[in-house]
């Protein structure tokens, strides 16, 4: 299956473009990547946006790092059902804590592995 992801550029480096810290994934192009064993043991894995429209909703709403962020065409491995939406900072100190709102974003879809096939954004 094919899907879209966004990643963060920093340093030359493609990683997850909001987890950071115990729940940062490093993706290089053409590899498989996988989240972290701590929140896969949980539930949680990879998450990527089933349509361009929504991965570029997404960006409309990180425009303070706007210029650092990609969308790459991607493969998928092993869909996987969404589990609740927890607090994007907790997870960056390797805590899950469920929030109500906000939730997960339309069009987001959860995933085991990612591989990054193709940049599709910004165009070169």
């Amino acid at each position: 299956m094919k899907g879209y992801k966004v990643v963060f550029e920093e340093k030359g480096k493609l990683i997850s473009a909001l987890a950071r810290g115990k729940a940062q994934v490093i993706y290089e192009p053409n590899k498989w990547a996988s989240a972290p064993k701590w929140l896969t043991q949980q539930g949680y894995h990879l998450t990527f946006f089933r349509d361009l429209g929504s991965a570029k909703y997404f960006l409309e709403k990180w425009d303070y790092f706007y210029d650092k962020l990609q969308i790459w065409e991607c493969k998928i491995s092993t869909i996987t059902q969404l589990p609740p939406f927890c607090d994007g900072y907790q997870i960056r100190l390797g805590r899950l804590i469920e929030e109500l709102l906000p939730t997960w974003q339309y069009g987001t879809c959860m995933a085991k592995q990612i591989k990054l096939i193709k940049k599709v954004w910004p165009e070169e």
